[in-house]
């Protein structure tokens, strides 16, 4: 089940010493800012339930190539957070916008092909071309918006494992100051 609250991105700011950017909206907003050097860093904020058989992270409704373009650009870069509610364990892994093209590359494969029962933006494309060419009274730019919206994926997961094996795991001692090493080597 997917969490709204914002209990862990709290939590994640307060042990990376990371200020907490507390809107919503239904546009792009990061999670989180580090002022590092005289520079604000955006940062997306992901967590996981490491106490599920296979903890995964959520990215949330409507995902599409336009979300993943925005992914590419918007933040500076995420922090992954794995949890356990048994343990009290957290895991905090780095990861870079690049880093995470392999789930890009799924998501828009599926976005673009479609699944078993529905259609992907390939076969809209083909469809648009003969809707064009049919000289049919159709509002084309309608007709997109609404299978573009059609297409997107509703939550596609990314499995911690890969997450972790995307980024740099963060220093359990100390993660806040291993960030900003990190960071300093940007």
């Amino acid at each position: 089940m997917t969490r709204q609250d914002n209990t862990i991105e709290k939590e994640q700011c307060k042990v990376l010493n990371l200020t907490h950017i507390d809107k919503r909206s239904n546009r792009y907003i990061h999670d989180g800012e580090l002022l590092f050097k005289n520079r604000i860093y955006k940062v997306e904020l992901k967590s996981s339930n490491l106490d599920k058989s296979t903890p995964y992270i959520s990215t949330g409704r409507d995902f599409g190539l336009e979300k993943i373009e925005t992914w590419k650009r918007e933040p500076d870069f995420f922090i992954f957070t794995g949890f356990s509610r048994t343990t009290g364990e957290r895991e905090h892994v780095f990861c870079l916008p690049t880093d995470l093209q392999p789930f890009y590359d799924s998501v828009s494969k599926r976005v673009n092909e479609g699944g078993k029962t529905w259609s992907g933006l390939n076969e809209w494309r083909n469809i648009k071309r003969q809707i064009i060419l049919s000289g049919l009274p159709i509002d084309i730019n309608k007709a997109e918006k609404t299978w573009t919206r059609g297409s997107k994926l509703n939550d596609p997961r990314i499995r911690w494992a890969d997450v972790v094996e995307w980024g740099i795991k963060l220093n359990k001692k100390n993660p806040a100051a291993h960030l900003r090493k990190i960071v300093g080597m940007l």
